[in-house]
């Protein structure tokens, strides 16, 4: 499937492109597609740099699970502080 960006027909006073053009590679027909039916065409769970992006996401949240639950330094500690914010709410 080939996938071309073109100015949509139904917008055409945006200045940028909100559809796709896309090609099917089974029999080469090509279609107008809006930003929203072209949606269920990409997937991207399997793409490297979305799993790059969710690799880094989680080591940022285990860096802050460590501050909240103490599992650092004493000095970067926000143990106490968590603690205090759970009493309040």
């Amino acid at each position: 499937m080939y996938v071309h960006a073109c100015v949509s027909s139904y917008f055409t006073y945006h200045s940028y492109p909100n559809s796709m053009e896309v090609k099917f590679d089974a029999d080469g027909t090509v279609e107008d597609y809006e930003d929203e039916e072209i949606r269920k065409f990409i997937v991207v769970v399997d793409l490297q740099p979305r799993k790059d992006l969710a690799r880094s996401i989680s080591v940022g949240f285990e860096y802050l699970k460590n501050r909240m639950t103490g599992n650092c330094d004493n000095q970067y500690s926000c143990k106490e502080m968590f603690r205090v914010y759970e009493l309040a709410r």
